[in-house]
């Protein structure tokens, strides 16, 4: 079976709320293969300012949301100047090109989204990466 093949890059931009964020440097590459994209991004010197929670937006592909699909998605986040108390998730948020970050601990789990009261003066995502589904 052939499958159509896409990449390139996109520019992510970073937002606390409805404040976007200043961002020393901003890149991000894709891969769509038949309806399945993979990406990897990174935000680095990154200036807090807003309130609000964290979010990634512009991604290269609307989301997929029939029968709940990126469910599936998986992402991981390497991040420095935020305090979440563990780890950080990266979800894919509805049927937007956003990605909305949340905060997991290693004992209580899900302790609620990454806003601006998790995160220091500057900060960084050294690298987002992972899959979702589009149409």
């Amino acid at each position: 079976v052939s499958q159509s093949r896409y990449g390139g890059t996109w520019t992510p931009t970073v937002y606390l709320g409805t404040t976007q964020q200043t961002v020393t440097n901003a890149t991000g590459t894709y891969t769509k293969i038949g309806n399945v994209v993979f990406f990897a991004m990174r935000a680095e010197g990154i200036t807090k300012s807003g309130t609000g929670s964290l979010s990634v937006q512009s991604l290269p592909y609307a989301p997929n949301v029939a029968g709940n699909q990126n469910k599936y998605a998986q992402m991981m986040v390497r991040f420095s100047g935020i305090n979440s108390g563990g780890q950080v998730q990266g979800l894919i948020e509805g049927s937007t090109t956003v990605i909305a970050f949340q905060n997991l601990s290693t004992t209580a789990g899900y302790t609620g989204s990454t806003t601006d009261a998790n995160i220091s003066a500057s900060y960084n995502l050294y690298g987002v990466s992972g899959f979702y589904y589009t149409t």
